[in-house]
């Protein structure tokens, strides 16, 4: 669709298009007018993900997406800090994983299921979660890449433990 003449735009909309610097010339010329029509960083529509959350739910958001979260990473359980949304829900399946592994449970609706649940655990391998590690005396270590527990051997011996407990993957503390 062609443009329309300069002329032919309407005072305010001309007027707009000058303030964000597309004179006559430019508009001629077919330069983009996504900056004038509002396309470009707005206060609805910030570029900086970390501004879309309001500030009345800052709160909401910090307690719900900032909570420890529990990853069996390949040396071990270990409390993480700071894990992204898609990370969490990662984190998530790779415990749906091990469940399916270790009670020959099918999950045929998860991402991860391939038919067998002796190799649902290989969906993980190669995948990390990039996070900060929470001891328990409250110390945070510096964010680094944790891989997951992907290899048989070491989900067994992990089961020999007498930590395991599918239900408290998230810490009780807030």
């Amino acid at each position: 669709m062609a443009r329309r003449d300069w002329d032919s735009l309407s005072d305010n909309y001309r007027k707009r298009l000058e303030r964000h610097g597309i004179t006559r010339e430019h508009y001629r010329r077919g330069a983009s007018l996504s900056a004038a029509r509002g396309h470009k960083n707005t206060p609805e529509r910030p570029l900086d993900q970390s501004a879309t959350v309001p500030r009345k739910y800052e709160r909401w958001y910090n307690e719900r997406y900032n909570r420890p979260i529990l990853m069996l990473t390949d040396e071990g359980e270990k409390w993480l800090v700071g894990v992204p949304r898609n990370q969490r829900s990662m984190i998530g399946s790779h415990w749906n994983a091990t469940r399916s592994y270790l009670f020959n449970t099918p999950m045929p609706k998860a991402r991860f299921w391939t038919g067998n649940t002796l190799d649902n655990l290989n969906f993980f391998k190669g995948k990390y979660v990039t996070a900060a590690e929470l001891e328990a005396g409250g110390n945070v270590h510096a964010v680094k890449r944790h891989g997951f527990m992907v290899e048989p051997e070491s989900v067994e011996q992990w089961t020999q433990s007498d930590t395991i407990d599918f239900d408290n993957v998230y810490s009780e503390a807030s």
